[in-house]
């Protein structure tokens, strides 16, 4: 990864992820379980995405900024919800909504999240991992489905090692996470900066692919 001007090795992310992903556990987070996840953009999202996945969670992507998105996320019976500290404005009147106006504990994770127990969840909840992305219908889509589309997309768009992959703005919409997903199991570069709602995959020349499969944005 490339963040900014600094450079993170996968040794060096995997480890990021696995003590995120520890951290999380002894909050008491098990696979299926269902989480809110309010962390949109950068480095945050794809660290914590990796650990959330890492833990067989089923996780529901949320603008927390977003009255509509946070009134349907209360609606998804989730248990946890995670949020960086950026949105600790909001923080309040979110955890008031999904949880219903009721007390719960809030963790602090790492010094940059908050992790909200808002409540039972679902009772009888999926066995393993997934991702809700549309919070109208609640459908969870298997982690399996989603990484096998990612690896399409990777194969497709001719992803490799030597390839960089500018992801700015929001990261939490599908398309987004199709590609973090598809550079993870390519070993492409992925550069999080900026805050334009874009994503731009560049191809190095030498692989002679067409103009098309150079230059990727996705508004």
């Amino acid at each position: 990864m490339q963040i900014g001007d600094e450079s993170v090795d996968f040794e060096r992310f995997a480890e990021s992820v696995a003590w995120l992903s520890a951290d999380l556990r002894s909050c008491g987070l098990e696979p299926g379980q269902r989480i809110g996840l309010g962390v949109r953009t950068g480095w945050s999202f794809v660290l914590t995405l990796h650990a959330l996945l890492a833990l067989e969670v089923v996780i529901a992507p949320l603008d927390l900024c977003d009255d509509d998105a946070v009134a349907r996320a209360g609606e998804l019976d989730l248990d946890f919800l995670l949020a960086h500290d950026d949105h600790d404005d909001v923080l309040e009147d979110v955890v008031e909504e999904v949880a219903d106006g009721a007390a719960v504990p809030i963790y602090r994770i790492a010094d940059t999240f908050s992790l909200v127990d808002v409540g039972p969840g679902v009772e009888d909840g999926a066995s393993g991992g997934g991702l809700i992305n549309d919070l109208r219908s609640g459908r969870v889509e298997a982690v399996e489905e989603i990484i096998d589309e990612a690896a399409r997309l990777g194969r497709r768009l001719g992803l490799w090692p030597g390839t960089r992959v500018e992801l700015t703005g929001p990261l939490n919409e599908r398309p987004a996470v199709l590609m973090v997903l598809a550079c993870a199991l390519t070993g492409a570069c992925a550069c999080v900066d900026g805050t334009r709602a874009t994503i731009t995959t560049r191809i190095p020349d030498e692989l002679d692919l067409p103009r098309h499969q150079r230059l990727l944005s996705v508004s």
